[in-house]
């Protein structure tokens, strides 16, 4: 062992996070096309969705978005290490569409991935 975490600690942590997810998550691909007047942007959703767990952080304090005084909270989805999601794209948790905007992709140390995401129309 070298690092904080052998592989097999690290990968025995993977495991038992992962038996928390148990939502359906569709990932829809941003996509970019070229037009006469320029681009179009598009979401196309994955034929498979993945198992993935919701988490919503209240926030307590008020924040103006979109010219409109609201409370934002932070959400946040896990998913398995090495699920593709790139930041814009959306995904689709109980009905409701996100917006990707990081994801922890980069760390070395990781049990799952996290993404952080905003509510698409907020």
């Amino acid at each position: 062992m070298t690092g904080l975490l052998s592989t097999s600690q690290l990968n025995a942590l993977s495991n038992l996070v992962r038996r928390g997810f148990t939502t359906d998550i569709t990932i829809c691909d941003h996509v970019i096309t070229e037009t006469d007047n320029g681009t179009a942007e598009s979401w196309v959703p994955r034929s498979e969705s993945v198992k993935g767990w919701m988490y919503v952080s209240v926030t307590p304090v008020m924040t103006v978005g979109g010219g409109l005084q609201s409370i934002v909270n932070t959400q946040r989805l896990y998913l398995d290490l090495g699920t593709d999601i790139q930041t814009g794209d959306r995904v689709i948790v109980d009905g409701e569409t996100f917006t990707v905007e990081d994801t922890t992709r980069e760390n070395t140390i990781q049990a799952m991935l996290t993404v952080s995401m905003k509510r698409v129309g907020i």
